[in-house]
C-alpha cells in the first residue's frame, strides 16, 4: 500500500510553477486533488493478478495447476476468485469496498467519493443489461432479448406456428426491447470517462471467464464419461511381449516418471550374448528371457495351430493397453535422454542398443494399441423389442465408434481449454487497464469530470421532474442542482489546472506526478531527482552567464564573448580617429593622381608608335618560328628512333642481369661443392695412409687445398681372409669403409 505525503506534492507544485505564481497567490490547487486520488488510489491492488504467467520460483502457472490433464473440472474457489477476478468496486475507495469503509466527502474528499462512489454505483446498472459477470446463468436484459429475438426467428420458421403464437412472441419481443432501451438509457448517464468504460471491459472480461470455465468443466465432463466407455471395452486381439522387463527393471516407471536401472542395462542390451529368444523345433518362441534373438531382431511370441504358427494373443481392457504403451514411451524418453547426457564412452554402446530395442518394443505396442482402436466388431449385437417401438433395437458400439466419440470429446475439451486461457489473458489485460487508469492523473481527472457531469444531469432532473408535475421544487433540490454545478466547474478548472502544468515536456513535473501516484512510487527519490535536476539546470545556466561575462588579464582570448565584444568596440574608438587621418591624406593623393592621369595619356600615345614598331618584329619573327617548328619535327623523328633502340638495350641488359645472377647462383653452389670435394680428397688421403696392422688399430691424416682429415681403422688377418674397416671425419662429415680379402690359392 502507498502513502503519500501532501507536504511532498505542495513543494512539488511551488517549486516547479514558481514562475506562474504571484505574491500571496499561495500554491495552486493540483496537490489537494492528488491527495485525493492518492486516497482513491493508494489502496488499490499494485497489480492485476496475473494466473496465466508462471510466478517466480514457480513450475507452472495457476492455471496450468487448476487444468492439470485435463480431466477435472475446476471447481477451486480460490482458483476461481483469481480466474474471474476484478477491481472490486461496491461502494467505497475506489474498489475494495468489501473491506474498507466507504468514502466520505466529508472527511475525505468530496473527488476521492465522487469517483470512488460512481465506480461502484455503475455496476449494478451493468449487471442489469449484461448480468452478473460471476454467474454464466444471469444474462441480464440483453440475454433477455436475445433470447426473445431467437424464439420469434424459431416460430416464423416453423409452418406449423399460428398467428396468435406469433403475435404473442413479437409482444414478448417488443417488451424485452423496452427494458433493454430502459436499462442502456440510465447506464449511459453514469457510465462515461475512461475509468469507468475501462471497468466495463473489465467486467465483461470476467464473465467471458466464468462462461469459459462452465464449458471448460462441462466438455471435461464429457470428454471423461467418453474415456471411461472407451478404457472399459475389451479387445480380445492384442498381442503382448513375452517380457515385461524394460517397463519394470529396465526403467523403474513410478507417477509418470521413468528412473534408468544401470545395472539391468547390459542385461538388457545383451552386452554377453547369453540373453536371447529361443524357438523350439516346431518355431514357437520363448521369449521369457528376452524380446530379442541373438541378432537383436524383436521376436513376437508364437505357437503352432493347425501346424501353422500364430501370434499369441489375449483380451485385455482399452486401460490397460493405454497405460501399456504409455509406460513404454517414458521408459524410452528416459533412455533417450541418458543415451543424450551420457558421458561414459564405455557404457554409450550399451545405451545405444538399449535405445534401439526400447524403440521397437514402443513401435510394437503403438501398433497394437492403433489396431486394437480401429476394431469396428459390434459389442451390442442385442436387440429390445416391445410394442411401442417394435423397431426399437439397441445401437450398436465397437471400439471404433467409442474411439471416435471420445477423440471428438476430447477436441473439444482441448478447444475449450484454449478458450478459457485466452479469456483468462484477456482478463488480466483489462484488469491492468482498470488499474492503470486509475493512476493516470489524466485519465481520473476527466473521470472525475464526467462523474460529476452525471451528478448535474441528475440533480438538474430531479429539478425538472419537480417542475413538471405542477410543484415547486424543493430547496434542497435546487441547493443540489447549484451544488452539482460548482462540483463540476471546480472538476472541470482542476482539469485545466493539470494540464497547464503537463503542458511543457521540458518540465520535469508531468513525469514527478505520475511517479508520486505509482502504488510502488518512492516519494523521496522522485522529489530528489526532481530538485537535482532543477538545480542541475540552474547551474547550467549560471555557469554559461558567468562564461559569457568573463573579464581576465590574460587577453581577449580568455575573456568571455561578451566581455571581449565590450573591449573590442572600446578599442575601435582610436581605429576611426586613425581611419579620418587617412581619408584625409588619401584625398591628397587624389589630386597627385590627376596630374599623374594626364601624363601617362601623353606616355600613351608614345606609345602607340611602339606597339607599331613590335608588331613588325613580331611577323618576323613567326617566320622564324614556322622554320624551328620543321626542325623540331625532324628532332622528335630522332628521338622516337632513340628511344626505341634505348628499349632494345635495356631488354638486353635485363635478360643479361638475369644471367648473370644465375651464373652466380650456380659459382656459389660450385664453391660449395668445391669445399666437399677437398674435404673428400683429404678424407681418402687420411684413409690410405693408416698402415695395416693385423688385429690392431691404425691412424692417419690427410690435408688438401686447406681442408684436412682424421680417419682412424682396424685391420684383422686370417688364414685365408684380411677384413680392413675405417673411419674418417673431414669439414664435418663422416665417412666409413670397409673392405674384404680371400685368399683363393697358395697357403
Amino acid at each position: 500500500m502507498m502513502t503519500k505525503s501532501p507536504i511532498a506534492l505542495i513543494a512539488l507544485a511551488s517549486s516547479a510553477t514558481l514562475a506562474q505564481q504571484g505574491p500571496g497567490d499561495g500554491n495552486i490547487p493540483a496537490p489537494n486533488l492528488f491527495d485525493n486520488q492518492i486516497q482513491c488510489t493508494s489502496r488499490l491492488p499494485g497489480m492485476a493478478p496475473t494466473p496465466t504467467l508462471v510466478a517466480t520460483g514457480d513450475m507452472e502457472s495457476l492455471l496450468d495447476t487448476v487444468i492439470g490433464m485435463g480431466d477435472v473440472r475446476i471447481t477451486d474457489r480460490d482458483a476461481l476468485d483469481a480466474l474471474g477476478y476484478v477491481v472490486p468496486p461496491e461502494g467505497s475507495n475506489c474498489g475494495q469496498g468489501r473491506t474498507r469503509t466507504a468514502f466520505m466527502a466529508a472527511t475525505e474528499g468530496s473527488v476521492a467519493t465522487d469517483v470512488a462512489a460512481g465506480y461502484s454505483d455503475v455496476l449494478p446498472k451493468f449487471k442489469v443489461i449484461y448480468g452478473d459477470p460471476g454467474d454464466a446463468a444471469d444474462t441480464g436484459t440483453a440475454g433477455a432479448l436475445r433470447r426473445a429475438q431467437l424464439e420469434l426467428d424459431r416460430a416464423v420458421a416453423n409452418d406449423a406456428s399460428t398467428a396468435t403464437q406469433l403475435s404473442t412472441l413479437r409482444d414478448a419481443l417488443a417488451r424485452a426491447q423496452e427494458t433493454d432501451t430502459e436499462a442502456r438509457t440510465e447506464y449511459n448517464v453514469i457510465a462515461q470517462g475512461p475509468i469507468y468504460q475501462a471497468a466495463a471491459v473489465e467486467w465483461m472480461a470476467k464473465a467471458t471467464v466464468t462462461q469459459s470455465v462452465a464449458d471448460y468443466n462441462t466438455a471435461v465432463t464429457e470428454a471423461s464419461q467418453a474415456q471411461r466407455l472407451l478404457d472399459a471395452m475389451n479387445y480380445g486381439g492384442y498381442v503382448p511381449l513375452g517380457n515385461t522387463g524394460l517397463t519394470s527393471s529396465v526403467v523403474v516407471v513410478v507417477n509418470g516418471m521413468g528412473t534408468v536401472n544401470y545395472a539391468a542395462l547390459g542385461q538388457y542390451a545383451n552386452s554377453r550374448g547369453d540373453r536371447v529368444a529361443q524357438a523350439n523345433e516346431s518355431g514357437v518362441w520363448n521369449t521369457s528371457v528376452s524380446n530379442f534373438d541373438a541378432a537383436g531382431n524383436l521376436v513376437v511370441p508364437n505357437r503352432l495351430n493347425n501346424g501353422e504358427l500364430e501370434a499369441i494373443t489375449r483380451a485385455s481392457r482399452l486401460d490397460a493397453l493405454r497405460t501399456n504403451l504409455e509406460n513404454h514411451d517414458i521408459a524410452l524418453t528416459a533412455l533417450k535422454e541418458l543415451q543424450e547426457n551420457n558421458l561414459n564412452i564405455v557404457l554409450q554402446p550399451i545405451i545405444d542398443e538399449s535405445v534401439r530395442r526400447a524403440q521397437a518394443e514402443r513401435d510394437h505396442y503403438n501398433t497394437q494399441f492403433q489396431t486394437a482402436l480401429a476394431d469396428d466388431t459390434n459389442q451390442n449385437p442385442f436387440t429390445v423389442d416391445n410394442l411401442s417401438t417394435p423397431e426399437n433395437e439397441a445401437a450398436p458400439y465397437s471400439i471404433a465408434s467409442r474411439n471416435a466419440e471420445y477423440t471428438s470429446a476430447s477436441n473439444v475439451r482441448f478447444t475449450a481449454e484454449t478458450a478459457l486461457r485466452n479469456a483468462a489473458a484477456a482478463r488480466e489485460a483489462a484488469t491492468q487497464n482498470v488499474l492503470d487508469q486509475f493512476n493516470n492523473p489524466d485519465s481520473f481527472l476527466a473521470q472525475l469530470v464526467a462523474r460529476r457531469e452525471a451528478l448535474k444531469t441528475t440533480a438538474d432532473t430531479a429539478v425538472t421532474d419537480a417542475s413538471a408535475r405542477g410543484g415547486t421544487p424543493s430547496m434542497e433540490l435546487t441547493d443540489a442542482a447549484v451544488a452539482a454545478a460548482e462540483a463540476l466547474v471546480e472538476a472541470e478548472g482542476s482539469q485545466v489546472t493539470y494540464q497547464a502544468l503537463v503542458g511543457d515536456p521540458e518540465n520535469p513535473i508531468g513525469d514527478l506526478i505520475t511517479t508520486l501516484l505509482k502504488p510502488d512510487g518512492d516519494d523521496g527519490q522522485a522529489l530528489v531527482d526532481a530538485i537535482a535536476q532543477t538545480y542541475d539546470r540552474t547551474k547550467v545556466n549560471k555557469e554559461s552567464i558567468e562564461a559569457l561575462t568573463a573579464d581576465t588579464d590574460s587577453g581577449a582570448e580568455a575573456d568571455g564573448p561578451i566581455t571581449a565584444n565590450t573591449k573590442a568596440i572600446e578599442s575601435l574608438d582610436g581605429r576611426v580617429e586613425q581611419n579620418e587621418q587617412d581619408i584625409g591624406t588619401l584625398m591628397g593623393q587624389t589630386d597627385a593622381n590627376a596630374g599623374n592621369i594626364v601624363a601617362n595619356a601623353t606616355n600613351i600615345a608614345a606609345n602607340s608608335n611602339n606597339i607599331v614598331t613590335n608588331s613588325n618584329f613580331i611577323s618576323q619573327n613567326a617566320g622564324n618560328i614556322a622554320h624551328n617548328s620543321q626542325l623540331i619535327d625532324i628532332n622528335a623523328g630522332h628521338i622516337a628512333l632513340n628511344s626505341e633502340r634505348i628499349g632494345a638495350n635495356a631488354a638486353a641488359i635485363g635478360i643479361n642481369g638475369g644471367m648473370i645472377g644465375e651464373n652466380r647462383r650456380l659459382i656459389g653452389g660450385l664453391r660449395g661443392q668445391l669445399d666437399a670435394i677437398r674435404s673428400g680428397v683429404a678424407a681418402s688421403i687420411a684413409l690410405s695412409r693408416m698402415p695395416s696392422i693385423d688385429g690392431g688399430i691404425s691412424f692417419g691424416a690427410g690435408m688438401y687445398g686447406g681442408e684436412a682429415a682424421l680417419a682412424v681403422g682396424f685391420a684383422l688377418e686370417r688364414k685365408r681372409t684380411t677384413f680392413d674397416f675405417g673411419v674418417t671425419s673431414a669439414g664435418g662429415d663422416i665417412g666409413a669403409g670397409i673392405g674384404v680379402g680371400v685368399k683363393l690359392w697358395g697357403h
